[in-house]
């Protein structure tokens, strides 16, 4: 869930929603993990972000995915994410 937009669901939507970033100039995205919280069936990850056109950082802020478990393989469940920089 990211702020000014409608949810993203399923594979498309996140591919298209990806694309998006790149189409408007985003070169590089850094995730900086501070904690995940194992609670076996699922985890919660949190930590900071950075998205980058070129040098310059176009978006910074936090972020907190709701991990699930199936059959052994980490999902995706839930993706929130807040800038930490002024409206423009």
């Amino acid at each position: 869930m990211v702020p000014n937009a409608d949810t993203f669901q399923g594979r498309e939507a996140i591919t298209n929603a990806i694309q998006g970033l790149i189409d408007a100039g985003v070169t590089k995205i850094e995730l900086n993990t501070h904690e995940i919280e194992d609670l076996g069936k699922t985890a919660i990850e949190h930590g900071e972000f950075a998205l980058y056109a070129g040098e310059n950082v176009a978006d910074k802020g936090r972020f907190m995915v709701h991990w699930i478990n199936v059959d052994g393989d980490w999902l995706l469940y839930r993706d929130i994410i807040n800038s930490v920089l002024p409206a423009s």
